[in-house]
């Protein structure tokens, strides 16, 4: 299978530092630590290695553990040989891996006061041969979306509450708001036992894969995560969903999300030749035999075909020169900003304004900001948004079975332009013209 890979990671709107660290590498066994989210990655021939580090600990020491953790997942498999990876290895492999990160933070923790006591959790993913092994200690997770199933919690947090509600004497729900909720039981680093969970699952074309920090979970709902996972097909349009969700949520703590989209082998982009070799015309040769009058007769009819399609696309072009009745019209529906979204680009934050044949002299411009499927979520962004910008209006616009965060009224494409531009949380966004109501 291919894999697709995006991510994101944020300090939040509280903390100073940033505590967490990431791990993507779409061919661990060569050392190779960085990735493309354009790219499709060969998972059955490659291992590919993901992994989130959530640091805890005084002054700057949680992010030298995550660090430290990081670091020395990528050393653990850089020497392994592809023979010694076969999924069935894998459990004890990254169980191996986790433990190795323990005992070097162990012996970092004691090297300065600022240090002693750090700590980091930490969850990874191994996706090789049509496997995902995933191993974690602490509370950070991992999720699987597969087509057709509700969003499913892989890991399961080493946390009190968690504890808690193992033993019947807490509901998820009263887990969500417990005073304790952040108290966890098990941690690379800080805790002296260590005892890594592993899970292996056979995935499927279509699967959605999710890492994250609790800066992302402890903020937004499960049911929410999963609706912005599927709003997009696009990874990373995806991982960047989720940690602006978490940060209008609060942004309590650092966010940390990788997204990995597994797709069939034939769903890969072809290759130039290949895609050439498809343009090609077929050549017809004559077979031994054949006779000359034949040839002809097709030729002199192919040559008629040809001269007939040219006199008729010379009508057709000039029918389509004539000048319009309302110039300004035409104008206006060959802007730019009207142009018609890619086949292959499905996300619903990029669907542009439905256009129309007339525009009126109230006609003006907006910026779409973002896209929800719940209406009292896009009510709930839209309040946020007007607490920004004050002095222009918000409005929550539905568009069929969504419904989008629009800024509005700017008079010109070139005015919207330049509020994007002074604003940066606003590159995503998107401006169109909206269309007078009569």
């Amino acid at each position: 299978m291919k894999t697709r890979i995006g991510s994101k990671i944020d300090v939040g709107k509280v903390r100073e530092h940033q505590e967490d660290d990431m791990l993507i590498a779409p061919d661990a066994l060569n050392s190779v630590w960085e990735y493309d989210t354009r790219k499709y990655y060969d998972s059955d021939e490659k291992l590919v290695l993901l992994a989130i580090a959530d640091g805890m600990g005084g002054m700057n020491a949680g992010e030298v553990a995550s660090a430290i953790a990081i670091s020395s997942l990528q050393s653990f498999f850089s020497k392994l040989e592809p023979a010694a990876c076969h999924p069935q290895n894998l459990p004890d492999l990254l169980t191996n891996a986790i433990e190795q990160a323990h005992q070097e933070i162990l012996s970092r923790g004691g090297s300065s006061p600022g240090e002693a006591g750090m700590g980091t959790t930490i969850v990874a993913v191994a996706l090789h041969q049509g496997f995902a092994t995933a191993g974690w200690v602490g509370d950070s997770r991992g999720y699987l979306k597969r087509n057709g199933e509700p969003l499913r919690q892989l890991t399961k947090d080493h946390s009190l509450v968690q504890d808690l509600i193992d033993k019947g004497a807490l509901s998820k729900a009263q887990a969500a708001f417990h005073p304790q909720r952040n108290v966890i039981l098990q941690s690379l680093g800080s805790h002296r036992a260590l005892s890594p969970d592993v899970i292996q699952i056979k995935v499927h074309e279509e699967d959605i894969l999710l890492l994250c920090s609790d800066g992302l979970n402890g903020m937004i709902s499960d049911s929410e995560i999963e609706e912005i996972l599927t709003l997009s097909n696009e990874p990373q349009q995806s991982a960047h969903n989720l940690v602006k969700a978490a940060l209008i949520a609060g942004g309590h703590d650092n966010v940390s999300v990788i997204v990995a989209a597994l797709e069939p082998l034939e769903q890969s982009l072809p290759s130039l030749a290949k895609v050439q070799a498809q343009k090609q015309p077929k050549m017809v040769t004559p077979q031994p035999g054949t006779s000359t009058t034949a040839l002809k007769i097709s030729l002199a009819a192919f040559c008629l075909i040809v001269l007939f399609s040219a006199v008729l696309i010379f009508k057709t072009d000039s029918s389509i020169k004539k000048p319009t009745e309302d110039p300004e019209a035409a104008n206006v529906l060959s802007s730019p900003d009207q142009t018609s979204p890619s086949h292959s680009d499905t996300r619903p934050d990029t669907f542009p304004a439905p256009s129309s044949p007339t525009w009126h002299s109230e006609d003006f411009y907006v910026i779409r900001v973002n896209v929800f499927a719940e209406k009292q979520n896009a009510l709930d962004y839209s309040i946020h948004l007007q607490d920004l910008y004050q002095s222009y209006q918000i409005e929550v616009n539905p568009t069929g079975d969504l419904f989008e965060v629009i800024i509005l009224k700017f008079k010109d494409h070139k005015e919207a332009e330049a509020f994007k531009a002074s604003h940066p949380e606003l590159k995503e966004s998107i401006i169109y013209r909206q269309k007078h109501n009569q």
